[in-house]
């Protein structure tokens, strides 16, 4: 019986890998890797710690991803791995989170085992990077890949994923809405970017950013 291994490597430097990871990286039969049009942040995290001999590249559209593609990239997953075969598919941050991982692995044959590896989700790297809590105790979090039309109550806490359409009117709301607010781009990397001015904000369209935001206290709950 054959083996996957979904294995999340973290927001993007290698320094963010796990050992786990490293291990299962350095014992399997083949690596696959998504292949898109833009840099493959990914494979750029392990490609100094594995044999490229292994690696296996799936198609992956950014964006307009079909039905179809997940289950060709699938079968070709469980024909490699038929017999007691192993594999890795490698994803940034984690790969039970926003992941192509899921929704591959939910296709293929019920022959293959499936085992899961954690790794740091960008947004939880970028909460320590910029300083700012994600959730003190009995506060919510949502996370959201979109900047919603109204912030619920109670939730003091938000990120909001994929930035890359940010504008005026979605930030001008955010502050409105009473929210203070961090932006990370390329977490971890070498050419990582945190702001909070807006107008510095508004001139990124970055695919790889996000937007953690808290909401302001009053100043007498603050005193409270």
């Amino acid at each position: 019986m054959g083996k996957i291994y979904g294995i999340g490597v973290g927001p993007g430097n290698k320094k963010y890998l796990t050992l786990q990871a490293v291990e299962v990286l350095s014992s399997v039969d083949y690596i696959f890797v998504p292949k898109n049009r833009d840099k493959n942040m990914a494979l750029d995290a392990v490609i100094d710690l594995i044999d490229s001999d292994k690696l296996n590249y799936l198609e992956y559209p950014m964006k307009h991803m079909t039905t179809a593609g997940y289950i060709k990239n699938a079968e070709t997953i469980s024909k490699l791995l038929s017999g007691d075969k192993s594999g890795a598919f490698i994803t940034i941050g984690d790969p039970m989170f926003y992941s192509t991982v899921m929704n591959t692995f939910a296709l293929l044959d019920e022959s293959i085992e499936v085992e899961y590896i954690s790794g740091i989700p960008s947004f939880v790297y970028g909460a320590a990077a910029c300083k700012r809590p994600l959730a003190f105790t009995g506060e919510a979090l949502m996370v959201l890949d979109h900047v919603p039309e109204k912030f619920i109550d109670g939730v003091d806490n938000y990120v909001i994923m994929k930035t890359y359409d940010l504008d005026l009117e979605k930030l001008d709301f955010i502050e409105e809405s009473g929210f203070e607010y961090s932006y990370i781009e390329k977490g971890s990397l070498e050419d990582e970017l945190i702001l909070e001015n807006k107008e510095e904000i508004l001139t990124r369209k970055a695919y790889m950013s996000l937007l953690i935001l808290r909401r302001c206290k009053r100043t007498d709950e603050n005193r409270a």
